[in-house]
């Protein structure tokens, strides 16, 4: 078990505890500061005003039924350590489309 910032870890996937802290601080970094990391729920505006909620997951968990994309996809790329009321081109195979960040929860 690891404590960081309030929370309790318990490390299960063979990291080091070096290499877990760091990243558990860099995680929490991004959260203090009210950008979009790692297990956000988001919501996006497109320029035509409709609405989006997403939540950024492992590759693992991807269930676009739920709104969950990885953060590996075009939109989770795009939007890391963004934060609400930036704006982001995302490519798509059908043409770009503009996206504002509209709110990060955790």
């Amino acid at each position: 078990m690891f404590q960081h910032a309030g929370f309790q870890i318990t490390i299960a996937d063979g990291h080091s505890s070096a290499w877990t802290e760091h990243h558990i601080a860099k995680g929490a970094a991004v959260f203090r500061q009210g950008l979009l990391g790692f297990g956000a729920t988001i919501e996006v505006e497109d320029e035509e005003g409709v609405r989006a909620t997403y939540r950024i997951v492992g590759e693992d968990e991807i269930d676009l039924s739920k709104g969950h994309v990885s953060w590996r996809s075009p939109i989770g790329r795009s939007l890391l350590k963004k934060k609400p009321g930036d704006t982001v081109v995302l490519r798509r195979p059908n043409g770009e489309v503009e996206l504002t960040l509209v709110s990060v929860r955790y």
